[in-house]
């Protein structure tokens, strides 16, 4: 073998230093994540005290570990609306206006917010309906000109954010908002209300197929909240049910394939009570 020439191990040698001080350090260890109560039966008592703002596990997606931030989604506009006249005789409060004032958030949702249909809409586990404005580029390749497509509230939501989906966002996590604290109970199954908003018949069988669907909150914490601000991933306690998975079992046919899944969903207390009866329903 022949020796390296001088000059040839100087390169090699600069190579090697230039690569020691620009090489990447390793990704450091996250804290460990601090649980907070998830379940119906702790309600009361979160409702009692303040959640500590905790760490977010590994398990997170592969982005989280290269940015080193907190998952979050920036909201676009938070939006209120009163029963009007829908359809026929039917009312609906769907066509929600934002509002550029602080909105209070208690138990049962924003303030000022209403519904027509109490047995379909509100409640514990309906407080506050959230659609990613993330979908509506995908919307609008498929809607074109539709107007309504054009500002948040297309879908009836009360947030209107951006940065997460249902693909990104599990059951039971917990998020800040303003400074209260909201828990991912469950998606919005769609009805035909978005059929007749949107005046075509395939909306509601879009959402069904490809489980854009938007998602419910219960409210933790009440507190306050303005548009133009985070809401920050406090806790993910069920990493491994993203929302998107959840629907497609329970709404989107995919049952019959993980029937093991179903039964599991059926003994989640953090699962919002009508999709943990339509579980039970499915697992037989």
């Amino acid at each position: 073998m022949k020796r390296m020439g001088k000059s040839y191990r100087l390169i090699v040698l600069r190579q090697w230093q230039l690569y020691a001080i620009v090489r990447p350090k390793p990704d450091r260890q996250l804290p460990t994540q601090i649980r907070h109560p998830t379940t119906l039966e702790h309600a009361h008592s979160a409702r009692q005290s303040t959640p500590a703002r905790s760490a977010i596990a590994p398990c997170l997606h592969p982005w989280h570990k290269r940015a080193m931030t907190t998952p979050h989604m920036i909201i676009d506009a938070l939006l209120i609306g009163k029963p009007v006249p829908f359809r026929g005789e039917d009312y609906s409060a769907i066509a929600k206006q934002p509002t550029r004032d602080p909105v209070r958030i208690g138990w049962a949702g924003f303030e000022g917010d209403q519904v027509a249909d109490t047995v379909h809409h509100g409640g514990w586990d309906k407080a506050i309906h959230l659609y990613p404005q993330d979908h509506y580029g995908w919307w609008r390749d498929r809607k074109p000109g539709q107007p309504l497509l054009e500002a948040p509230g297309a879908f009836g939501e009360n947030i209107a954010s951006r940065g997460m989906t249902e693909a990104d966002i599990c059951l039971g996590d917990r998020f800040s908002l303003g400074s209260a604290v909201v828990e991912v109970s469950h998606g919005r199954q769609p009805c035909w209300k978005l059929d007749h908003r949107f005046a075509a018949r395939d909306v509601m069988a879009t959402i069904v197929k490809t489980a854009r669907s938007g998602l419910y909150f219960r409210v933790i914490r009440e507190g306050e909240a303005q548009a133009g601000t985070r809401m920050d991933l406090l806790d993910r306690p069920l990493a491994d049910w993203p929302i998107a998975r959840v629907f497609h079992l329970l709404i989107g046919g995919g049952h019959k394939a993980d029937p093991a899944a179903v039964r599991t969903l059926a003994d989640m207390p953090v699962l919002a009570e009508a999709w943990r009866d339509r579980a039970r329903k499915l697992a037989g």
